[in-house]
C-alpha cells in the first residue's frame, strides 16, 4: 500500500497503531480512483466484514458504493483486528477524512458496535439492516432457540 501510496500521493493509506505493543492494528485504504467513486456515489453505502479469512488473520471491513447503473463498487477497506465500537469508529473517521461526504442511506448487518458507530459518526444517515444478514440471524436463532429446521418450519406455517 505505502508503494502505491509512494507512486501516486492521492492514495490513502492510514495505519492504526498500538503504541503500547507499537504493532499494527488497523489499516485503512481507498485508491484515488475509489475516492472519485465514493464522492460521486455516495447516496447509498454498503458495509460489511469477513471474519479473518486472510494470511494476515485480520477482519477485512468493505465499504461499497452503487452507482447510477446499480453496481456496487468497493469505495474503501480497511484490516481490522476486531468489531468494537472504537475501531469501527475509527474507520468511519479515516472515510469522513479521506471524502466530506455523508452517505443518504447506509446497510450494514445487525452488529450492534457498528450499529452504534454509524449512528454517532453519521447522525444524519438513514442506517438499514441488510435482509441477507436478518435472515441469516433469524435461522441461527430460530434453530438454536427452537432445535428445528426454519426451513421445516416455513414449509409447515
Amino acid at each position: 500500500m505505502y508503494k502505491k501510496k509512494d507512486e501516486d500521493p492521492l492514495w490513502i493509506v492510514r495505519p492504526k497503531i498500538d503504541s503500547d505493543e507499537r504493532r499494527l492494528t488497523g489499516l485503512f485504504w481507498m485508491s484515488p480512483a475509489q475516492v472519485c467513486a465514493y464522492e460521486k456515489f455516495h447516496d447509498v453505502i454498503v458495509i460489511d466484514t469477513t471474519s479473518k479469512t486472510n494470511q494476515f488473520d485480520m477482519i477485512l471491513f468493505m465499504i461499497t458504493a452503487v452507482d447510477n447503473n446499480f453496481k456496487n463498487l468497493i469505495v474503501a477497506a480497511a484490516l481490522i483486528e476486531d468489531e468494537t465500537e472504537a475501531t469501527f469508529a475509527w474507520i468511519l473517521d479515516e472515510l469522513k477524512i479521506a471524502c466530506e461526504v455523508t452517505p443518504t442511506v447506509i446497510y450494514s448487518d445487525l452488529d450492534s458496535a457498528l450499529v452504534s458507530a454509524i449512528s454517532n459518526n453519521y447522525p444524519e444517515t438513514c442506517l438499514f439492516h441488510c435482509i441477507f444478514h436478518i435472515d441469516l440471524n433469524l435461522k441461527k436463532i430460530f434453530e438454536r432457540s427452537y432445535a428445528i429446521s426454519l426451513n421445516y418450519f416455513s414449509a409447515n406455517f
